[in-house]
């Protein structure tokens, strides 16, 4: 079985209902502003779900990293002007209400997308070469918690928690949809689904241009299988070499730190 590919958002703002499934976007850096949403997807949805997780850094530290893990070491738990801990010191970390919802497209709801006014319209201004997106999963996340480490290394712990009523989104599955010139759905192919990393950060280079995404090996918490973690590079301020706008992988490894 393919592993899967998961687009991280851009931080904590993205409440459930303003991203749904089925909804058809241009670019996976703004999943928010979406040409279509339909009213039905037309297909069962796949529901799972996860009460709780905690992730010992040590465990992956030099081994593929944990999809939420990574949502975490780069936008921290939202609001931390109360307090400011060191994300490359994390120790371990806790997800709370995690879910999954997701789909597979069926053909009814591909035309349907394809005859969308807005949809048409795109794709048209762009001569049936620009590619859509659709979304066909979406995993949320209740709340979170870290223990990090004191930035003297003198082993102190800090526990910091976010918790909130209504879930949050923080990774997508898409698909990729293609019109042919006719105005008719072509093709329809998960982004990565048959790609390595490599060839999958290639294509991400050359449609949206060099250091806009970054795509690294990867594990989803909720089952624990492998995948491929694909987040913008511009969001990685605090992570970014001084000569470089791609990420240094290697700064989302934690030092050892004594307990």
């Amino acid at each position: 079985m393919a592993s899967k590919t998961f687009f991280l958002v851009n931080g904590w703002d993205y409440p459930k209902d303003s991203i749904t499934l089925g909804s058809i976007i241009t670019n996976p850096m703004h999943p928010q502003l979406a040409l279509f949403k339909p009213e039905t997807i037309h297909s069962p949805k796949s529901v799972s779900k996860k009460a709780d997780y905690i992730g010992n850094v040590t465990d992956d530290a030099h081994h593929s990293f944990g999809l939420f893990r990574t949502f975490l070491r780069l936008y921290g738990l939202g609001d931390e002007d109360s307090f400011h801990y060191d994300r490359k010191r994390m120790l371990s970390y806790s997800i709370y209400g995690l879910e999954s919802d997701s789909f597979e497209p069926r053909n009814a709801l591909k035309t349907e997308v394809i005859e969308a006014e807005r949809v048409a319209q795109f794709l048209r201004a762009g001569d049936y070469t620009a590619s859509i997106f659709m979304v066909t999963g979406v995993k949320t996340v209740k709340g979170a918690g870290v223990t990090t480490g004191s930035s003297k290394g003198d082993g102190w712990k800090v526990r910091l928690n976010v918790d909130g009523e209504t879930p949050v989104v923080f990774a997508l599955e898409l698909v990729e949809l293609k019109a042919s010139a006719a105005g008719q759905a072509a093709s329809l192919k998960g982004l990565g689904a048959d790609e390595t990393v490599e060839e999958l950060q290639d294509r991400l280079d050359r449609d949206f241009g060099k250091a806009i995404f970054t795509v690294i090996d990867g594990f989803d918490e909720e089952n624990g299988h492998e995948c491929k973690i694909v987040a913008s590079s511009p969001a990685y301020l605090d992570l970014l070499t001084a000569g470089s706008a791609r990420i240094n992988v290697s700064l989302l490894k934690s030092p050892s730190i004594k307990e």
